[in-house]
């Protein structure tokens, strides 16, 4: 897995995720902070020009666009090829 410091703010962060859901790369991502599932959203909804990106989580904290799955943690977001990455043991 890949760690990335937190960013300096939403916005920021916002552009991480956009950039890391477009790469070619097979494992998981993390990007650590705590944030706002339902902004980021909103952002790769308008970004990608697709009106509703489905959420898998009925609190919208895991989505999956573009072949990865996002999840957001309490203090990190983790972007991952493969779901099995995301469930903890």
């Amino acid at each position: 897995m890949i760690f990335f410091s937190r960013p300096c703010d939403h916005d920021r962060l916002n552009a991480a995720v956009y950039s890391v859901i477009s790469m070619h790369f097979n494992g998981a991502v993390c990007i650590l902070g705590s944030w706002d599932a339902y902004e980021t959203l909103d952002y790769l909804e308008r970004r990608m020009r697709n009106r509703l990106i489905g959420t898998l989580n009925e609190d919208g904290t895991l989505f999956r666009v573009r072949g990865k799955y996002v999840y957001f943690d309490s203090d990190c977001v983790i972007i991952a090829t493969c779901k099995s990455y995301l469930l903890s043991d």
